[in-house]
């Protein structure tokens, strides 16, 4: 039986069934569209609803993609292209740093090399600007970019994303 279904027989809401199993509203909608609870989540619904706990750890329907799974999805890809985006901003705020810093020893305090440090950070600023293009999605490394990040959780997660 279904979690919907034995909720309605109760006359329950979902806001009602979220606060006996001490849950969020939102996960009794996720539960409620096919995707399949957490062990403990699986023992309060049995619990409160009085059913077998197999009824919600076996996996006897198929879970048909829904505009929910599609937006998890969706969210999933937007997810990592915004962590992308993010480290790119961190590796740029750490090669400004050593950059002022090296500026600032080496003209203030003749320390070091300035050809050595201008090399060094001239390979660092054209690496950091690769990362930002393939960040930003200009470019794409060796086909490394956010269709191969896709494929790659698709293959983790078993299932086509």
């Amino acid at each position: 039986m279904r979690v919907r279904e034995l909720r309605l027989q109760r006359g329950w809401s979902q806001e009602q069934l979220a606060g006996l199993v001490d849950v969020s509203v939102r996960t009794i909608q996720r539960i409620e569209q096919g995707f399949k609870p957490c062990l403990e989540t699986s023992k309060a619904l049995a619990s409160v609803l009085e059913v077998d706990i197999a009824t919600f750890t076996t996996d006897t329907t198929h879970v048909q993609e829904t505009s929910t799974t599609k937006q998890t999805d969706e969210e999933a890809v937007a997810r990592l292209y915004v962590k992308g985006v993010k480290e790119f901003y961190g590796h740029l705020v750490i090669y400004l740093c050593f950059a002022v810093i090296y500026g600032y020893l080496t003209i203030f305090h003749g320390m070091g090399d300035t050809s050595i440090i201008l090399f060094g950070l001239s390979f660092w600023g054209f690496g950091l600007l690769i990362q930002g293009l393939v960040a930003f999605e200009k470019i794409s490394l060796m086909g490394l970019g956010s269709r191969w990040e896709e494929q790659a959780i698709a293959k983790k997660l078993g299932r086509k994303l």
